[in-house]
């Protein structure tokens, strides 16, 4: 049931008229730049050593899932925060795309994951 209620809800949220101004600039996916590709990836792999840490820790996968998504999120203020000081331009879509490969980590973890 869970598998088919996110299914249902990535389905629209990812439809074009539903997410058009948060996932979509110029009737363009926002992963479909390549600088947001690598967004995407470093915000997956943040998230999921968020994810391992937090699991380890708390042995408790939503105190896990939560921490994968702040991890990538943080990680993505702080790569805006250093292209703030003058090392790169400053866009609030490439937070959105770091955050959004957390969250795809935390989702499919548990997903695929089966605890002995």
């Amino acid at each position: 049931m869970r598998r088919a209620l996110f299914f249902v809800l990535f389905t629209l949220i990812s439809y074009k008229g539903v997410g058009q101004n948060m996932f979509c600039h110029d009737n363009q996916f926002i992963l479909q730049e390549s600088d947001k590709q690598w967004h995407y990836k470093m915000g997956m792999f943040t998230g999921a050593v968020g994810y391992a840490v937090a699991y380890k820790v708390y042995d408790n996968k939503y105190y896990a899932m939560g921490s994968s998504v702040i991890c990538s999120l943080g990680a993505g203020l702080f790569k805006e925060f250093y292209d703030a000081l003058g090392y790169g331009s400053v866009e609030s879509r490439d937070i959105l795309a770091t955050t959004m490969g957390g969250m795809t980590v935390s989702v499919t973890i548990p997903l695929t994951y089966r605890k002995r």
